[in-house]
């Protein structure tokens, strides 16, 4: 079974982007999955800067930036004025939205460094911070090359302080100081992403320098958006030997979506996925992964599974596998994974990793409980985009029948001026419309911040039966004039699974870069039913009603009939109902206003509940 993924356009205006310069809560970005090996990331990508301890070996060349004597600077392409080009500093950034961030704090920086600053280089009108347009292809090139004819693996290393906007970063290598290779850093980067201050980079380039008798490095700044930061620049004899795990998934976000809670009943074969990657400068042999699964008191599943036979270095490798295993119990299980290879590793700090995921009795999620949650969503005064109606929430590709969704569960954030939201669940293609539409009026106290996030859970008039196979995208929907946040982790799993619709324009979009924390209930209890069903065996949602309602019947009764009379005793309705039959939903909008009972029949007799038709 595959999931499709045919239901949003995955190309994002262009206006969208640039509105996340004024206001930061705007999070529609591009996102690209694949892993650049400047980075270490164990389990989830939220922190694209984690950088492990290295072995890496001599220094071959290494400047402070105490000038720029041994650089040059210029501009490349068809964007680029006099002045848009990297400068030395010892303030850092300045600009409208650069200001506040402050300067890098190496060992050197007190004798200055280097920065390409874009606000400050006319990205941005300086009266009003607004964007211009303008873009930047801009370098800043080692004057003279390196001999590294007798190096075998040759890296990269600097300290940097970068944050994008609309911004790609690149290390560019060249042999003869004409043509140039480039390498992409930060590629899982979006708007308003950026490193740890004072980070440090390593980028392996051996098989672009090793050997080469004459090698010029250059880093280099293309589109428009805040700044990049550099001091301690080295040329080093790099690791040869070192493999990393960069990332586990609990599931398969090719062919499904990756969830953090699913159901008992959802629960299917767990698969498992890895991504290694070639931190050295060599060939890596029969790169494998050992894993298990617990569930906190013993291994369930475990096994080995070959990931290539070679991994050249500065490579990264992908692997989904089957485990064999799916969960029969309610918990939180936890998945182990070691990496080796043939080669002896200089460092086997990285080769390991965990993740877990919850299977819970009726909950379904996509967000992370211990991460941490802020508001995403958009003000109504903030232009075109957000002026008219939005949704924002997230999609379940559903591989079991037979469950209903109930409620939907959400968090909203406390700067959300709406007086009452929407929650809607579609069924594949959203463009046809809801199946099911619940007002829910917000009342005091409901509304959360990151430090203290709370759940709203708003049960659907009409409960949507799941099929196998398809798709079903949870929202919540503000209206036009108010403002709505939607609370939610900075991460993206890269499944295709967060929805966000623009009223303005009719169209749906991939929701880039977070996690929304929009939960389905599975629990035909939820209504608050409960005392009900024990009393008399069935229980009745919504009531009143002003159209349809639904009955969810004791599973160990067997129920014959229902019916519905009039106060006069007049029968209005009846319907037969199967024994395995544990909901049924009943139409009454064609009745008067007033009181009226239901009947549902047993084996073992009747029972009656007062239903009220608005």
């Amino acid at each position: 079974m595959t999931k499709p993924f045919t239901l949003f356009t995955a190309s994002l205006l262009m206006s969208l982007a640039v509105c996340a310069q004024s206001y930061s809560e705007l999070n529609l970005r591009t996102y690209d999955a694949s892993f650049d090996n400047s980075t270490v990331e164990v389990q989830r990508p939220e922190n694209q800067n984690s950088f492990s301890s290295r072995a890496e070996g001599d220094t071959i060349w290494y400047d402070d930036f105490a000038d720029l004597s041994n650089w040059m600077v210029g501009t490349t392409g068809a964007f680029g004025t006099a002045d848009s080009v990297w400068e030395y500093t010892t303030t850092g950034p300045y600009g409208t939205f650069s200001g506040s961030w402050g300067d890098v704090q190496s060992a050197t920086a007190n004798n200055g460094w280097v920065m390409f600053d874009s606000d400050g280089n006319g990205s941005a009108n300086p009266t009003t911070g607004a964007p211009t347009g303008v873009e930047f292809d801009t370098y800043i090139q080692m004057a003279n090359p390196v001999n590294c004819s007798s190096i075998p693996v040759v890296a990269v290393v600097f300290t940097e302080f970068y944050k994008q906007l609309q911004s790609e970063v690149f290390l560019d290598v060249s042999t003869n100081g004409t043509d140039w290779t480039s390498i992409q850093l930060h590629v899982g980067f979006g708007a308003n992403d950026q490193t740890e201050q004072d980070a440090i980079l390593y980028q392996d380039i051996t098989p672009l320098a090793a050997g080469q008798a004459t090698v010029w490095v250059r880093l280099r700044f293309v589109g428009f958006g805040y700044f990049w930061q550099v001091d301690d620049f080295m040329l080093v004899e790099g690791v040869e030997n070192d493999i990393e795990l960069t990332r586990i998934f609990t599931g398969n976000n090719e062919t499904d979506y990756l969830y953090t809670k699913r159901p008992l009943s959802q629960a299917i074969e767990t698969e498992l996925g890895v991504v290694v990657t070639n931190i050295g400068g060599l060939a890596q042999s029969n790169v494998v992964v050992d894993w298990e699964i617990t569930d906190g008191s013993s291994t369930v599943a475990s096994g080995n599974e070959t990931i290539t036979s070679s991994l050249a270095g500065g490579d990264i490798d992908t692997l989904f596998f089957t485990t064999g295993y799916t969960p029969d119990a309610i918990g939180e299980y936890t998945v182990n994974m070691t990496v080796s290879s043939d080669e002896t590793e200089a460092n086997l700090a990285d080769n390991e990793g965990s993740d877990s995921f919850e299977i819970t009795e009726f909950v379904w999620g996509h967000d992370y409980t211990d991460k941490a949650y802020q508001p995403w969503g958009y003000a109504s005064d903030g232009g075109t985009v957000m002026e008219d109606a939005f949704e924002m929430g997230a999609d379940y590709f559903c591989q079991v029948d037979g469950d209903f969704i109930y409620a939907l569960v959400f968090p909203l954030g406390n700067n959300t001026t709406a007086a009452s939201v929407t929650a809607k669940v579609y069924e594949n293609d959203p463009s046809n419309g809801p199946v099911s539409e619940t007002v829910y009026d917000l009342a005091s106290g409901q509304l959360s911040t990151p430090s203290n996030v709370k759940f709203i859970t708003v049960v659907l008039d009409d409960p949507v039966e799941m099929i196998a196979g398809n798709v079903y995208t949870a929202t919540v929907g503000i209206e036009a004039g108010d403002d709505g946040y939607i609370m939610g982790n900075q991460i993206d799993d890269n499944d295709g699974g967060q929805s966000v619709y623009f009223a303005f324009e009719d169209t749906w979009y991939n929701w880039i870069g977070l996690t929304t924390a929009m939960r389905l209930n599975t629990n035909p209890n939820i209504a608050g039913i409960d005392d009900d069903i024990e009393n008399f065996g069935f229980g009745m949602y919504p009531n009143p009603t002003a159209d349809r309602f639904n009955i969810v019947f004791d599973k160990n009764i067997d129920v014959e009939t229902v019916t519905v009379v009039d106060v006069t005793g007049k029968q209005l309705l009846a319907r037969s109902v199967s024994s395995q039959m544990t909901l049924l939903r009943l139409d009454v909008s064609g009745f008067s206003a007033g009181v009226y009972f239901v009947n549902v029949t047993t084996k073992n007799g009747i029972a009656t509940q007062k239903l009220i038709v608005q």
